[in-house]
């Protein structure tokens, strides 16, 4: 089971409100399967924006370092769907790395609705559902 603290299910919140109609990225910190702390991406993606987000190895590796700093780590990463449900595509499957878990916001019109976890299943061909409780 992995806990969620309520301030980042707060800052996951406000980044969605904030980047609402576009996808948003950001890194899920923490340690002893708890989320303490996010961090937000840049979406880097021009092309469709609304529907993909990017971030690049440097936007990952600046977290990391900084995360290194609060004796965390980067246990995974969060994004918005705005205006879809909270159930990974085809895309996220392709674009997951194993050993990450993978929160997913859907954002409806602008406001927050249900948020899920995943992680990427040993075949890597799905993603697998991860419980959660809100600490």
């Amino acid at each position: 089971m992995i806990r969620i603290r309520q301030i980042v299910v707060d800052e996951m919140h406000a980044h969605g409100r904030r980047g609402f109609p576009h996808e948003v990225v950001g890194g899920l910190l923490g340690a002893n399967d708890q989320f303490t702390k996010t961090v937000s991406f840049e979406n880097e993606n021009e092309t469709l924006p609304e529907r993909r987000y990017q971030a690049s190895a440097q936007q990952v590796m600046k977290a990391e370092r900084d995360a290194m700093k609060e004796d965390l780590g980067v246990l995974g990463f969060y994004h918005t769907h705005p205006n879809h449900p909270a159930l990974p595509s085809g895309t996220d499957v392709e674009h997951c790395v194993p050993g990450y878990l993978y929160a997913i916001l859907s954002v409806l019109e602008g406001e927050p609705d249900a948020l899920t976890l995943w992680i990427l299943s040993p075949e890597g061909d799905e993603m697998l559902p991860v419980s959660y409780e809100i600490v």
